[in-house]
């Protein structure tokens, strides 16, 4: 009987967590693991401490730093490179009037209110406060820039 309660609460506990998970905001998401984390350490180097294990096991840790440290800086370089290489290569020619208008979804000569309105419609569903891409944003808000100032002429 134990074991069926043990069970129906570990599975229903499984659940609600996987439903808060697909459902919670990824900042939120972040912010939950990072405490998580931080108290799950808090709670080890407390009983490493009481059990006395605490001097060894820092030991190891230090031990490690020169072999762990350059791959650490190795790897955030290259993530940075590819970061800025990625970022750069995209930008780099200006967008045509026939890009805007296919980013935007519009037929050429639209006014400003139907480009205004196709950014809006656009842009709820791209921005990263909604779960979208930082440069598909920028993409749509340079289509829109372009597009209201060519309309101006």
């Amino acid at each position: 009987m134990h074991y069926l309660l043990l069970i129906s609460f570990v599975g229903i506990s499984i659940f609600a967590l996987i439903r808060w998970f697909v459902r919670a905001d990824p900042a939120v998401i972040i912010w939950t693991l990072k405490f998580l984390l931080m108290s799950l350490l808090l709670l080890g180097g407390i009983f490493l401490l009481l059990s006395g294990r605490l001097i060894p096991v820092l030991s190891f840790f230090t031990a490690l730093i020169p072999f762990v440290l350059p791959l650490w800086v190795y790897a955030k370089r290259s993530l940075l490179n590819s970061q800025s290489e990625e970022s750069t290569k995209n930008f780099e020619r200006p967008m045509t009037l026939e890009e805007a208008y296919q980013i935007l979804e519009l037929k050429p000569g639209a006014n400003a209110q139907a480009i205004k309105k196709a950014h809006h419609r656009i842009i709820m569903k791209l921005h990263p406060d909604h779960g979208g891409s930082t440069y598909l944003t920028i993409k749509v808000n340079q289509a829109k820039d372009l597009l209201l100032k060519n309309n101006k002429i």
